[in-house]
C-alpha cells in the first residue's frame, strides 16, 4: 500500500542546490529527457544528470546530450549543478520515450563489453574529447570511448555531437566498487573498428566529474608527441585537466618537486622538497590558458600540458 499526498507536478517544484542532489521522477508515465523539465526552471551553469546506468549533460542550444535519454516512473536520479534552482517537471511530458538518434543503445554497449552496472556501488563521469597534437578535435560519429580497470571494461560511451561546441564529445559513465581505483581508456574508431590506447588515466573518485560541458577533458592517442615522459606516465595521475580551482596530483612514486611554468618558460610556481605521494595545488589565481607542469618523482620527471579553464 502506498500512501501520501497527491501533488500537481507542474505546480510543485523540487529545490536543488550547488553540488549533487537526489531527485525522484514523480510523473505517472515515462518521459523523454528533452521534454521532462520546464526549461526556465533549470539552474544556470553546468548540469549533469545520472541514473544508475547512464548520464547526460545539458547544453543551452543542444539540450540534453548523453546516453540517458528518458526518465522512468518510480526511478531516482542524481543531479549535479553549480547553482541553485526550483526544478519543475512538465506534466505534459509523461509519455513513452521518443526514438533515439544514436547508433547504439546504452544497454547494447554494456552487453557488448560485458559491463553490468548493478554489480557496482559507485559511478563517476568523464566529459572528454580526443584531440591531435595541434589540439584539434578528431572524433567522428560512431567512435567509442571505453574505460578499463586493467583489462576489465568499466564504462563505454558513443561519440555525441554537441551543437553548442560544433563537434563530437564523449560523456562516459564509469563504474567501480572502490575509491581511488586507477582507470585507463581506449578509443574504438568507427573507421577501422580497432581499439587504440589513450595516454590519459584517472584515479576513480566517487561521483567525480572529470572535464566540463564547455571545456571537455583532453584525450590523446598513446605514443603521440604530446610533451610528456611516457616511461613514467602510467604512475602519475593529474586531474582535473582542464582545471578550475584545485589540481590534484597522485603518484605511485614519491613526488620530489613540482614546477608550473608558462608556455614561454617563465616560472610561475615551484614546490620543492615535497616528499609526498599526493598533492593539491590551488589554481584559482591562475589566468585561463595553457601552462607547462613539470613533476619530478623518485622515478623520473614528467612534463605535461595543463589547461586552466575559463570558469
Amino acid at each position: 500500500t502506498l500512501s501520501g499526498k497527491e501533488i500537481n507536478p507542474s505546480l510543485t517544484s523540487i529545490p536543488v542546490s550547488s553540488g549533487w542532489n537526489r531527485i525522484g521522477y514523480i510523473l505517472k508515465g515515462n518521459a523523454a529527457l528533452g521534454g521532462a523539465f520546464e526549461p526556465t526552471s533549470l539552474p544556470t551553469g553546468d548540469i549533469l544528470l545520472k541514473s544508475k546506468e547512464a548520464s547526460a549533460i545539458y547544453y543551452p542550444a543542444s539540450g540534453w546530450i548523453g546516453d540517458l535519454d528518458s526518465l522512468r516512473v518510480l526511478n531516482g536520479y542524481m543531479l549535479k549543478t553549480v547553482a541553485s534552482s526550483d526544478l519543475k517537471y512538465k506534466a505534459s511530458s509523461a509519455r513513452l520515450k521518443s526514438a533515439r538518434n544514436n547508433l547504439f543503445t546504452v544497454k547494447g554497449l554494456h552487453e557488448l563489453y560485458q559491463i553490468n552496472p548493478p554489480t557496482f556501488e559507485y559511478s563517476a563521469n568523464l566529459i572528454g574529447e580526443l584531440v591531435n597534437q595541434s589540439g584539434e578535435n578528431i572524433i567522428h560519429r560512431g567512435d567509442l570511448l571505453i574505460a578499463f580497470s586493467g583489462n576489465e571494461p568499466r564504462g563505454v560511451s558513443e561519440a555525441l555531437f554537441v551543437q553548442d561546441l560544433n563537434r563530437y564529445v564523449f560523456l562516459i559513465t564509469m563504474f567501480s566498487n572502490s575509491n581511488l581505483e586507477k582507470l585507463n581508456f581506449k578509443i574504438k574508431l568507427a573507421s577501422d573498428n580497432l581499439e587504440k590506447p589513450i595516454n590519459e588515466k584517472v584515479v576513480f573518485s566517487i561521483n567525480e566529474v572529470y572535464g566540463q560541458a564547455m571545456n571537455p577533458y583532453l584525450l590523446h592517442f598513446q605514443n603521440s608527441t604530446e610533451v610528456q615522459n611516457a616511461e613514467i606516465d602510467g604512475s602519475i595521475y593529474i586531474f582535473p585537466n582542464p582545471v578550475n580551482e584545485e589540481l590534484q596530483i597522485r603518484s605511485d612514486d614519491k613526488i620530489l618537486s613540482v614546477t608550473l611554468s608558462g608556455l614561454s618558460g617563465n616560472c610561475i610556481q615551484i614546490l620543492n622538497n615535497v616528499s609526498e605521494y599526493s598533492l593539491l595545488i590551488d589554481t584559482r589565481n591562475l589566468v585561463s590558458g595553457v601552462y607547462i607542469l613539470k613533476i619530478e618523482t623518485s622515478r623520473g620527471t614528467l612534463i605535461r600540458k595543463l589547461i586552466k579553464s575559463t570558469s
